[in-house]
C-alpha cells in the first residue's frame, strides 16, 4: 500500500496516487495485526462491528454537513475565493474536496482518539501552505519532553512519521494535532508509537470513546459469534423415537426398514403450500427437541444495550438509530446530538485552525456553519414567531400605559430588537 511516492519534507511536491476503496479517497492503513488495546484494534472494531461503524459513520456524516467559511472580521461577509487559504480549505490537496477531507479527519478522529494535520509548504515558506494532508494516525510517533508538561511554558513535543521503515521528523510548524482528552497523570514515555500506545501514557495523545466500549464491543463480538455458529452449526431439529417399552420398561428401538420409510415420509412434510403440516401415523413416536431458543439466549437484547452504551459513548443520541421513535422524538434527537456533541466537536477543529494561523493577529477568521439545517430552521421560525408575538404584547401595553417608553424599550432589547446598530 501506498501513500507519499517521496518524503513529506522532500522539495518535490507531487505525490503517489492513493488506493482507492468505495467512492472516495481513503488513506490506506497499515497493520491489523494489533490486537491489545493499540490503535489497530480499534481500527479492527471499526471495520469489522457494524454497531461500532454506524455509530462513528453517523457521527461523521453530522461533522460534514458543515460549512467552513473564511469570514472577514470588518464586513462580516466571506472572504473572496480567489483568496489563498479560502483555496486551501475548499481544495485542501490535489485528490480531496472539502468534504472528504472533513470525512477522513472525522474518521480518524473517532478511531483513533487523534487527527494529525499535515501543510506542505515551499521550503522557507512557512507561512504559505499549498496543500493540507490528514496523516493516517499509525504512521505518527509523538516524541513528548523528559520534564512534566506543567514545568514547560509550551508544548515541545514534536512529531515524525514513520514510512518503507524509515523515521522522519515533521516540522511542528506544519502540524496541527486534535486530541481527544486525557485524564492520565502517566508520564513516564516518550517516542510513542500511535501502533503499539498504551493511551494511558501520555498527556499530549487523546484518549480514544472505544477505550471505554471495549466490554460492550466484545459482547457484540460474542453475540453474533453465538448466533453464526447456531445458523452454521444448527444440526437436528431434535429426536424422533420409539415411545413404546417392553415388558421391563426399557424403550424398543425403531425397526431399520421402519426407520428409513420414517425418514423418506418426514420429508413430505413442511411450511410451505406443496407440503403437508400434519402428521398422522400408527408408529408410537416420542419428540425431544434439540434446537436452541435464540430468545432464552436474549443475543438481540444484548446488542441492543451494548449499541446503547455506543451511543452514549460517543455522544450520539440513541433515539435516532430506533425504528420504535416517532418523528418528533428523532427530530428532536437529532437537534439534541448537534448542539451536544457535532458543534462543540466542530468548533473545537475549527479553533485549532485559527490558532494555528492565529487569526487574532488577522482580519478574518474561519468559523463552521449548520444553522442552515432544517432542524435549526424550525427554531429560527419559531424564535421568530415568539418574538413577534411578545413585541405586539410590548406595544399594547406601551400604548396601554401599562409600561413607559423606558420600559418598552428596555423589553425590545431582551428580545434583540433595537439598539446601537
Amino acid at each position: 500500500m501506498r501513500l507519499f511516492n517521496r518524503k513529506i519534507n522532500s522539495k518535490s511536491t507531487p505525490l503517489d496516487t492513493p488506493d482507492k476503496f468505495g467512492d472516495s479517497f481513503f488513506y490506506p492503513i497499515n497493520g491489523l495485526n494489533s490486537i491489545n488495546w493499540g490503535s489497530n484494534q480499534f481500527l479492527r472494531d471499526y471495520l469489522e462491528v457494524p454497531e461500532v461503524n454506524g455509530v462513528i459513520n453517523q457521527k461523521v456524516a453530522m461533522f460534514c454537513n458543515g460549512i467552513i467559511r473564511v469570514v472577514s472580521d470588518i464586513t462580516g461577509k466571506e472572504i473572496p475565493n480567489n483568496d489563498p487559504f479560502v483555496r486551501l480549505l475548499r481544495e485542501p490537496n490535489y485528490f480531496q474536496s472539502q468534504k472528504e477531507w472533513m470525512q477522513q479527519t472525522g474518521l480518524f478522529g473517532e478511531i483513533y482518539g487523534n487527527e494529525f494535520i499535515f501543510f506542505l509548504t515551499p521550503i522557507g515558506m512557512p507561512n504559505s501552505p499549498k496543500a493540507m494532508f490528514n496523516l493516517p494516525p499509525d504512521i505518527v510517533i509523538v516524541n513528548e519532553p523528559g520534564t512534566p508538561f506543567f514545568m514547560e511554558t509550551a508544548n515541545k513535543a514534536t512529531y515524525s512519521y514513520i514510512w518503507n521503515g524509515q523515521k522522519t521528523p515533521l516540522s511542528p510548524e506544519s502540524i496541527i494535532h486534535i486530541n481527544r482528552a486525557n485524564v492520565s497523570s502517566s508520564l513516564n514515555h516518550s517516542q510513542t508509537d500511535l501502533s503499539i500506545i498504551n493511551y494511558q501514557n501520555s498527556y499530549t495523545l487523546g484518549t480514544p470513546v472505544m477505550v471505554s466500549q471495549q466490554m460492550p464491543i466484545r459482547n457484540i463480538r460474542a453475540a453474533y459469534e453465538a448466533r453464526n455458529v447456531m445458523i452454521e452449526n444448527r444440526g437436528a431439529l431434535g429426536i424422533l423415537s420409539n415411545g413404546g417399552t417392553d415388558g421391563t420398561g426399557a424403550m424398543l428401538p425403531l425397526d431399520p426398514k421402519a426407520k428409513e420409510a420414517l425418514q423418506k415420509e418426514y420429508q413430505n412434510y413442511g411450511m410451505t403450500k406443496n407440503r403437508m403440516q400434519i402428521i398422522m401415523t400408527s408408529l408410537n413416536l416420542k419428540w425431544q427437541q434439540m434446537s436452541i431458543d435464540v430468545d432464552k439466549l436474549k443475543l438481540f437484547e444484548e446488542i441492543a444495550a451494548d449499541f446503547q452504551s455506543l451511543c452514549t459513548g460517543f455522544g450520539m443520541a440513541y433515539e435516532m438509530f430506533t425504528a420504535n421513535q416517532t418523528y418528533d422524538n428523532k427530530l428532536r434527537a437529532e437537534r439534541q446530538t448537534y448542539q451536544n456533541t457535532i458543534i462543540p466537536m466542530a468548533n473545537e477543529k475549527i479553533g485549532a485552525f485559527n490558532r494555528k494561523f492565529k487569526t487574532q493577529e488577522k482580519s478574518w477568521h474561519v468559523e463552521i456553519d449548520y444553522s442552515y439545517l432544517p432542524i435549526f430552521q424550525e427554531n429560527i421560525r419559531e424564535k421568530s414567531v415568539s418574538t413577534k408575538q411578545m413585541a405586539d404584547a410590548f406595544a399594547i401595553m406601551y400604548r396601554d400605559g401599562a409600561i413607559t417608553i423606558e420600559q418598552y424599550q428596555s423589553e425590545l432589547l431582551k428580545l434583540g430588537i433595537g439598539g446601537k446598530s
